[in-house]
């Protein structure tokens, strides 16, 4: 693993010392809130880079699959405290939204994949359908994207989390002059992540018109 130097901000650990949730940044959001705040997270680091105290705080008790679930700690070695996880998570969503004169009906299933014990054996899938339900002679473009990030412990003592993968799929369908109708996707993709703690999947739909966009989170 890759060796940390402690900052000011994060002296020994970035893992949560509490139970409770204690940065405001991280307080009352809305499930979109939480879907931004995700994907913001993973433009901002670079892979194997320690997190903030409190994106750290955020990952933890936000992120919709972990290993069992680390409690605080200060111990060298974090990873002493969890079981090395191996399963497969499956969440199905239906949602509907209406902007920009166009309707846009969003349904599938996420599958998301981690093997805490092989490097190489993490995987996820999407299965989904953006359907526009009306105003589609409005709509030049709908684009469907499945995210994973996935967290990992960092450090020689393990006592850091960050980013150890960070990568989507999506599909695209379009008219210059408008009328579409509908976009799929089904694709799987694989990717290697050492020792992954934590992950979070989610997928959004892009619906864009002849006068704006407008997107639409899965969860």
């Amino acid at each position: 693993m890759p060796q940390v130097n402690a900052t000011e901000e994060a002296p020994g650990t970035n893992l949560p010392t509490s139970t409770e949730i204690t940065y405001d940044v991280n307080k009352f959001l809305t499930e979109e809130e939480v879907s931004q705040r995700f994907i913001d997270i993973a433009s901002k680091y670079e892979l194997e880079e320690p997190f903030s105290k409190e994106d750290a705080e955020f990952v933890v008790r936000y992120s919709n699959t972990a290993v069992d679930a680390l409690p605080p700690s200060n111990s060298m070695m974090a990873s002493r405290s969890i079981h090395l996880y191996k399963g497969t998570q499956n969440r199905s969503f239906n949602k509907s939204k209406t902007a920009q004169g166009a309707k846009v009906t969003f349904s599938g299933k996420l599958t998301n994949h981690l093997n805490a014990i092989n490097w190489t054996g993490q995987w996820y899938k999407g299965v989904t359908t953006a359907k526009i339900n009306s105003g589609s002679a409005k709509v030049t473009k709908v684009k469907t994207v499945v995210q994973v990030s996935t967290y990992g412990l960092l450090g020689a003592g393990g006592t850091y989390v960050g980013l150890v993968n960070n990568s989507t799929i999506s599909s695209e369908s379009a008219k210059k002059g408008g009328g579409v109708t509908v976009n799929y996707l089904d694709k799987t993709k694989k990717y290697n992540a050492v020792l992954p703690v934590y992950s979070n999947v989610n997928a959004y739909v892009t619906v864009s018109t002849k006068t704006g966009s407008y997107n639409l989170y899965a969860f």
